[in-house]
């Protein structure tokens, strides 16, 4: 192998090896971000989560002091309106 074939051989493996470098910080940039955004999302659904626990708790004890009577099978008799 010559100096010149050497030479060329060397460059074409650099280039090679920039290029899946490159593509490498490519995808970890991609993943990064992707990572992020289910961070992001996961955040956003626990806190939705709590919210729409609070509401139901909320429903659940303005049902139950409007109740006269809770009933063994978990069922409420309600005050008589007139």
């Amino acid at each position: 192998m010559t100096d010149e074939e050497r030479q060329m051989a060397e460059d074409r493996y650099n280039a090679l090896l920039f290029s899946a470098h490159r593509k490498l910080k490519e995808k970890q940039a991609e993943m990064d971000s992707m990572a992020r955004a289910v961070l992001i999302l996961g955040a956003i659904l626990f806190a939705l989560w709590l919210w729409h626990e609070d509401r139901m708790q909320d429903k659940l004890a303005n049902a139950l002091a409007d109740c006269t009577v809770s009933l063994p099978d978990g069922t409420c008799m309600h005050r008589a309106r007139y």
